[in-house]
């Protein structure tokens, strides 16, 4: 995977081995980086495939000028993907990464062919809710490891918390340490009734053809918080996967990749 810079924005891409089949955009969650999703966005070779690193994630800077939001994230990527010429675009977002996609499609409906929401942030967010009164941050390894017990279904089957990933475990509770200050206002702002608003009008304008992968074990976005919002969307299919939390492409690779796919090569 490659890396490289435009519109002040950090990214990473492959170009496709052969005649490309399309543009895919990867647009990350919420104090992770699109790192995450390299495994799975290795069997996309057919496509040329763009994942930018979010503003305040480490790698891109917050622009002073404007509130650190989600709706504010979703205007730099729409000048970060102007900056590419990007066009017929298969827009992929992963959890705060989903509702960030489906705002940049009100800014350039044009642009963008098919979106794939994997656990995505969505009105159905809870203002009171859990995660806004959890604190995320993470002081040792420990803490690490038991947030992984939330996202994941099975951490010890991605051998995440083992001896022989303590190098991992360290850099991610370094990142973590480094970023908190931002992930701190980027979390108010998700957890605000502006928020919602963008969420519930995105949502509503999104006429695209639309995957939604959801997984049965998420304890972070609940399935059936998910089926309340999109189940009634005609432009909308979905797909539960029955073995993964909230990272599915993780624990469930083989099977994220297949669904998405088959969606992508449908007429």
């Amino acid at each position: 995977m490659l890396k490289a810079t435009s519109a002040n924005c950090t990214y990473h891409y492959q170009k496709a081995k052969n005649v490309s089949k399309g543009n895919i955009v990867f647009i990350h969650g919420y104090a992770t980086t699109s790192m995450y999703h390299q495994d799975a966005a290795l069997e996309f070779s057919d496509y040329n495939y763009y994942a930018i690193e979010l503003p305040g994630h480490g790698y891109t800077d917050v622009r002073q000028n404007l509130e650190f939001s989600p709706i504010n994230i979703a205007i730099q990527v729409v000048d970060w993907i102007h900056s590419l010429n990007l066009d017929e675009i298969i827009l992929i977002g992963h959890s705060m990464g989903g509702g960030i996609a489906e705002m940049i499609n009100l800014y350039i409906p044009q642009k963008i062919s098919k979106i794939i929401l994997v656990s995505p942030m969505n009105s159905s967010i809870d203002l009171s809710g859990l995660f806004k009164k959890k604190k995320l941050s993470f002081k040792n390894v420990k803490d690490l490891t038991d947030w992984h017990k939330i996202i994941f279904k099975n951490p010890d089957r991605l051998n995440l918390n083992n001896s022989d990933n303590e190098n991992k475990l360290e850099s991610e509770l370094d990142y973590q340490t480094k970023n908190k200050d931002n992930f701190k206002i980027l979390k108010k702002n998700i957890y605000s009734l502006k928020n919602l608003k963008n969420l519930k009008f995105a949502e509503r304008k999104n006429d695209k053809p639309t995957l939604l992968i959801a997984s049965e074990f998420d304890q972070v976005i609940k399935l059936k918080n998910l089926m309340k919002v999109f189940s009634k969307k005609e432009n909308v299919i979905i797909s539960v996967f029955k073995d993964s939390g909230h990272i599915p492409f993780m624990e469930e690779k083989e099977l994220y990749v297949k669904t998405i796919k088959e969606f992508i090569e449908s007429k």
